[in-house]
C-alpha cells in the first residue's frame, strides 16, 4: 500500500507509472511463488528467510530513498520492485514451513 501512495507523490506521477511499479512487484511474486517453495524445501528455511528479507530489505530502503529524495528513475523502481516481490516469493513458503517447526503439535 505504501508503494502505490509514495509512486503517486513523486512528480510526473501517473496511473500508467503506478500500474508498471506494482506489476513489477506482483508477477514475480506470483511466477516464482512455488519456486520459493521448492527452494525452501532444500535449504535452511530459517536462512533462506533471512536472505529474503534481507532482500526485501535493500529493495524497499532503496524504493524509500527515492521516494524521499524525489529522484526515482521509473527503470530504478521497477527493477526494486522486482527485487521485493522476489523477496516476497522467496519468503512466503519459507515461513509456511517454519510454522509447524516452531508451534508446538497441540496448538
Amino acid at each position: 500500500m505504501a508503494l502505490a501512495f509514495s509512486v503517486l507523490a513523486l512528480p510526473g506521477a501517473s496511473p500508467g507509472k503506478l500500474s508498471l511499479v506494482l506489476a513489477c512487484q506482483s508477477l514475480p511474486q506470483l511466477v516464482f511463488i512455488l519456486l520459493g517453495g521448492v527452494i525452501a524445501d532444500r535449504m535452511s528455511r530459517s536462512r533462506l528467510m533471512v536472505i529474503a528479507d534481507g532482500v526485501g530489505a535493500f529493495a524497499y530502503t532503496g524504493l524509500a530513498a527515492m521516494t524521499l529524495t524525489g529522484h526515482a528513475p521509473l527503470a530504478l523502481m521497477c527493477a526494486l520492485a522486482v527485487m521485493a516481490g522476489l523477496a516476497t516469493a522467496l519468503f512466503a513458503p519459507a515461513m509456511e514451513g517454519v510454522v509447524p517447526l516452531v508451534v508446538p503439535a497441540n496448538r
